[in-house]
């Protein structure tokens, strides 16, 4: 089964495309969903976090605010290494656990792994193709203010990431997200259909 990655600056789109490649009968892998499970399944990972960012990341449960600990890792580049050294070591490891699983459970079909970080995480090698969806600058940022960040904020998470040039650079396939969803059906239909064709 060919293992696809999915990735995009913040605001592209590519989750939106996940949810037409599953509509279609992809199977998907959100590493943003491993992300959370292995954060919420870990009190060790949960106390190294409140440990780096103080006790204000959690809620009076003592449950995390992901908002919050956001707010503080985007802040600045010292911050998301903090981040980034005690989360993402775990969940690369889930997540190579997860595609590994894949096809025993369905030999037939496209595995989609939607992730952010592919590039930065030295991953690109894991996957059959890589796909980068891209949008204009200015359009990522409203997106990202439209669903509740701070134009700062959105900048912030916008510039912690390899840039969007070196993105499409690295991919193997590219699909420009600068219009109506309506309009990316089409166009995920036929890479769909392109990619399928690999495991025939």
């Amino acid at each position: 089964m060919p293992v696809i990655g999915l990735t995009g600056c913040p605001g592209a789109g590519k989750t939106i495309v996940a949810g037409i490649l599953k509509e279609l009968g992809a199977a998907i892998i959100s590493g943003d969903q491993i992300g959370k499970e292995v954060v919420d399944s870990s009190p060790k990972i949960l106390n190294s976090l409140t440990k780096a960012f103080g006790a204000e990341i959690l809620d009076d449960d003592g449950k995390l605010l992901r908002r919050k600990l956001g707010k503080i890792a985007f802040s600045s580049p010292t911050q998301m290494s903090k981040l980034d050294q005690i989360v993402h070591p775990p969940l690369l490891i889930e997540l190579k656990r997860q595609i590994e699983a894949h096809p025993a459970v369905s030999p037939q079909g496209l595995l989609v792994v939607d992730a952010a970080l592919i590039f930065e995480w030295g991953i690109a090698d894991w996957f059959d193709k890589i796909i980068t969806v891209h949008a204009e600058y200015w359009l990522r940022i409203k997106r990202l203010v439209s669903s509740g960040l701070t134009e700062k904020e959105a900048q912030q998470r916008t510039d912690a990431q390899l840039n969007q040039e070196e993105k499409i650079r690295r991919a193997d396939i590219t699909i420009e997200n600068n219009r109506m969803v309506k309009d990316l059906g089409p166009v995920v239909k036929k890479i769909y259909q392109m990619l399928c064709s690999l495991s025939s």
